[in-house]
């Protein structure tokens, strides 16, 4: 006796078993980052460097992507203003925001600039020798 041809269902199964895992969805590597996103920035407004920030929260197990993405959702997902810190966050130093740079002297002007001079409206007779 013949065994009967295996039904489409049957061959999807088959095919289903023997094909390869599925990538994982990047958008579980944004839904980690958004769970501790509070917790970068404070660290970030303590001024601990974004490297040293993902590799405590990867060896922690709180996020599991690689610091390209890291810094891919830091530049997206945190704001410029800073979280102030928190008790317990460092003091010090490093925390505080750096003094503004004394200016130095007068600055250039495209006009100052010394041995070239620019004209947007060439004079003919320097074209027409």
């Amino acid at each position: 006796m013949t065994k009967p041809a295996p039904t489409y269902v049957e061959q999807l199964a088959a095919w289903v078993r023997e094909s390869p895992a599925p990538r994982p969805r990047q958008d579980k590597n944004l839904a980690a980052f958004l769970a501790v996103k509070a917790d970068v920035q404070a660290a970030l407004a303590a001024r601990f460097p974004a490297k040293t920030i993902w590799a405590h929260l990867r060896e922690t197990g709180r996020i599991k992507c690689r610091y390209e993405t890291f810094l891919t959702h830091v530049k997206l997902h945190t704001t410029e203003q800073p979280v102030p810190p928190e008790a317990g966050a460092p003091t010090g130093s490093f925390a505080s925001a750096p003094a503004p740079l004394p200016e130095t002297g007068p600055h250039r002007t495209e006009a100052s600039v010394p041995g070239f001079n620019f004209k947007p409206a060439p004079d003919k007779k320097d074209l027409i020798g």
